[in-house]
């Protein structure tokens, strides 16, 4: 699990810093989840893998899908 920590703001700018339109996020993600599978025998399947920021507000928090 990965947690990160950030200031309370509105749904649709945190959407937008962690589902950038530049690509940016995505392939941090991709990376973070092949070193999973390396590391510690996880089974990601990349191949299937697509990357979605989404605000959760049950919770407060954006969660990578």
């Amino acid at each position: 699990m990965l947690i990160g920590v950030d200031l309370s703001k509105r749904p649709e700018i945190l959407e937008r810093a962690y589902d950038d339109s530049q690509g940016v996020t995505a392939p941090c993600q991709s990376h973070l989840l092949t070193r999973a599978n390396h590391e510690i025998g996880a089974d990601f399947r990349l191949d299937e893998w697509k990357h979605r920021a989404i605000y959760n507000a049950d919770v407060g928090r954006i969660e990578w899908h």
